[in-house]
């Protein structure tokens, strides 16, 4: 099944949830495909290096029905200013690891930028205080 702008029912809703889990917003779940849902669909689709068509096709859905927290961190480095669940994870692997990011807030702030140079520098990996995948790795690692 193919959806696109226009489309109304029960299946655009589950898109717009989906693209909603995904971290791209389209306004509230309406089960209109309108413009702020296209635009997000679009978004998604460049996010995932499929073909920007603003429709829903079977490689999009693929690409939907995925958990986006299975992502390998490389695709989304975790820097200072960012928020969200992944920062949560990493402070309480920082935790775990005894380097201090301050509290388990979700917020890459100071305290955790420093955590995770520290981090880096006890590890022997380079202290950008960006967490790649490398550092991410030997976090899972050190915090298991």
């Amino acid at each position: 099944m193919t959806l696109a702008r226009g489309t109304q029912g029960v299946q655009v809703a589950g898109l717009q949830q989906r693209l909603e889990v995904h971290g791209f917003s389209v306004g509230r779940v309406d089960s209109l495909f309108g413009p702020r849902t296209e635009r997000a669909l679009i978004n998604f689709q460049l996010s995932k290096g499929l073909r920007p068509t603003g429709v829903v096709d079977r490689s999009t859905w693929q690409a939907l029905s995925k958990d986006p927290h299975q992502q390998t961190i490389a695709e989304t480095l975790i820097k200072q200013g960012d928020r969200g669940s992944k920062v949560k994870t990493l402070q309480t692997r920082l935790e775990l690891t005894g380097h201090d990011p301050g509290p388990v807030d979700g917020i890459f702030g100071p305290k955790t930028l420093a955590a995770v140079s520290d981090f880096q520098l006890a590890m022997g990996l380079e202290s950008t205080g960006v967490v790649d995948d490398k550092t991410w790795k030997v976090l899972g690692d050190r915090s298991n």
